[in-house]
């Protein structure tokens, strides 16, 4: 994909969410309630300054690209498939995701199945929109305040942090 190509897949739809675009903003609403009215509230609390920079700095990067991969490469090959340009990337965009819970298992009920799942229902939303207007505009504004309300980075920084491996320390020799 060129620049122009990409370019065009940001641009503002002339049909802001889709028709109806109810559903549209229904889509791309219902993942920030979900994310601030549940994984916000606990993650903020423990948060410091910089856990909040990075973390939106995290959810910048790590959600324009995934919406570029799963949403506008899709949409872009296959603008006549709801089923090839939504469906099978929704169910890949969820697979994706089995691969942080090898790092940090899902504690919600339901545990890593359940954070699978949500991932390839919130595709399926983003993916609707995404197909409907032609553009990954709106998607990636939503994704990126979705990633941000579970502040990421404090999987790194703080208290809660995963524990860093060194190349060294993963091979058994000292650091």
């Amino acid at each position: 994909m060129d620049p122009a190509q990409l370019a065009h897949l940001l641009r503002a739809p002339a049909a802001a969410f889709g028709s109806p675009a109810w559903v549209g903003a229904a889509c791309l609403l219902l993942p920030l309630v979900l994310g601030y009215g549940y994984a916000f509230p606990r993650a903020v609390r423990r948060a410091s300054l910089s856990i909040v920079l990075v973390s939106l700095a995290l959810a910048a990067v790590n959600a324009t690209l995934e919406e570029v991969l799963w949403r506008g490469l899709f949409v872009r090959l296959f603008p006549g498939s709801f089923v090839w340009a939504v469906v099978f990337p929704a169910i890949g965009f969820g697979l994706w995701h089995i691969a942080p819970q090898t790092l940090t298992p899902n504690k919600a009920p339901g545990g890593s199945l359940s954070f699978v799942i949500v991932a390839a229902v919130l595709g399926l939303m983003w993916g609707w929109v995404a197909f409907a207007t032609g553009s990954i505009l709106w998607t990636t504004v939503s994704h990126i305040l979705f990633d941000f309300s579970g502040l990421g980075a404090s999987l790194y920084l703080g208290p809660h942090a995963l524990p860093m491996r060194t190349a060294a320390s993963a091979s058994g020799r000292p650091a």
